[in-house]
């Protein structure tokens, strides 16, 4: 289907954009090919990415279509140390997440960014133990899978801010406020604590999926 959505998000200075991964690597591979108008580029893509099973494939080469989508041609994507994302020739503040069916992009401005994606699913709740504080358990219900996953994409976007600090999830290193879903459909607002420093979270919805964006908070 290709580019699903963008989603202009000033409060925290950013862009989302969002691909809908139904084509086959194949088709995306073409896609990269047709916009990098290189196919030495292309190829030597497709050399790095053979061993990979074709849904990463296909994740990659949606990336490099995000990219093209948000930088006007796809760029070298690299990943420093702590596994932070950065973009050639970029200086912007970038994060990227995928699920099964979705790759989402997401360029900051002037401050640190984290974006991360699911897709609704019932297993969440097996593991909230290992991603939820005793606190955070007493006010999000047992069976709420919605909420489970606010919390558990919420996290994961503020580990990926912080990726210098322990990716624990739990109480030493997130904790999230509480929060209330509307039901509606409309987005989330709240804050969290990552270590000692103060975050905003922005979680938003589509079809069977959620987006939570975080980034530092600014008063």
């Amino acid at each position: 289907m290709g580019l699903l959505k963008k989603y202009d998000l000033p409060d925290a200075g950013a862009r989302v954009w969002v691909w809908d991964v139904k084509e086959t690597p194949e088709e995306l591979a073409a896609a990269v090919s047709l916009a990098q108008n290189s196919q030495n580029n292309i190829s030597t893509l497709n050399f790095q990415l053979s061993k990979l099973n074709k849904w990463r494939r296909a994740e990659v080469y949606a990336e490099q279509l995000l990219i093209a989508e948000a930088f006007g041609k796809p760029l070298p994507l690299t990943h420093d140390e702590n596994g932070a994302p950065s973009i050639e020739g970029c200086l912007l503040p970038v994060s990227i997440s995928h699920t099964r069916g979705r790759v989402c992009l997401a360029v900051g401005s002037d401050r640190a960014i984290g974006i991360d994606v699911e897709h609704y699913r019932e297993q969440v709740l097996r593991i909230r133990d290992k991603f939820l504080s005793p606190t955070e358990q007493a006010w999000i219900a047992p069976t709420d899978v919605m909420s489970h996953l606010v919390a558990w994409t919420a996290k994961e976007a503020l580990y990926k801010v912080a990726r210098s600090q322990s990716p624990d999830l739990v109480a030493d290193y997130a904790l999230i406020e509480p929060f209330r879903l509307t039901g509606d459909g409309m987005p989330l607002r709240f804050t969290a604590m990552a270590g000692a420093d103060k975050h905003a979270v922005l979680t938003f919805f589509e079809d069977r999926f959620v987006y939570s964006l975080a980034y530092p908070f600014f008063s």
